[in-house]
């Protein structure tokens, strides 16, 4: 994946957890955009940033092993919320999209952290993971796994939506082909270990 890894990740937000911690003014809370920016930034991510309906929007493509996504930090400051939105470059195409819908609901129910979502009108595919920090405080280490989490979840589950969508496969053999390949995936990890 280009723009992070775990190790990176872990890397990066111990340092500014430490940063942050040294600041000694413990009244004030880091503003979410503040965090997001020290987390792109010490990761390296090329990014563009925007202010849209009073969000802030860091936007950036990353480039991972099935496909290259969109991806989108979006802070509602006032709110508390922070979301990582991961976007599909390819739209599902209208005769393929109650199948797609049913590959995600499966998909959805497997997963603990964040979601997929289908927009049925356009086609567009994403996975989103958001939290809301009222009372409380983002970290580094949050936007990292958050991140993570949306990154690999589509990944991981891009080769089924193209399977139903060019391969006219099913919502079920999609899955199936998925886990089959993510089965093979593990046990060539474990022959060469």
């Amino acid at each position: 994946m280009t723009g992070a890894n775990p190790s990176k990740i872990e890397q990066s937000a111990k340092a500014i957890a430490s940063e942050d911690a040294g600041t000694g003014d413990d009244s004030q809370p880091t503003s979410l955009t503040t965090v997001v920016r020290n987390y792109l930034d010490k990761d390296g991510w090329n990014y563009e940033v925007s202010e849209r309906n009073s969000h802030t929007v860091f936007s950036c493509g990353v480039t991972m092993k099935n496909a290259n996504y969109r991806t989108i930090f979006d802070i509602k400051e006032a709110r508390s919320q922070f979301g990582v939105f991961v976007y599909a470059q390819v739209k599902v195409p209208e005769r393929h999209r109650s199948a797609v819908a049913e590959y995600i609901a499966r998909v959805n129910h497997r997963i603990y952290l964040g979601k997929c979502e289908i927009d049925m009108d356009d086609g567009e595919i994403r996975t989103v993971v958001t939290v809301d920090v009222t009372g409380s405080a983002l970290s580094p280490e949050m936007v990292g796994i958050m991140e993570n989490v949306a990154h690999r979840t589509m990944d991981h589950h891009y080769p089924g939506l193209m399977a139903i969508c060019y391969g006219n496969r099913s919502a079920v053999e999609a899955l199936v082909a998925v886990d089959e390949s993510e089965s093979a995936a593990e046990s060539e990890a474990e022959a060469s270990a």
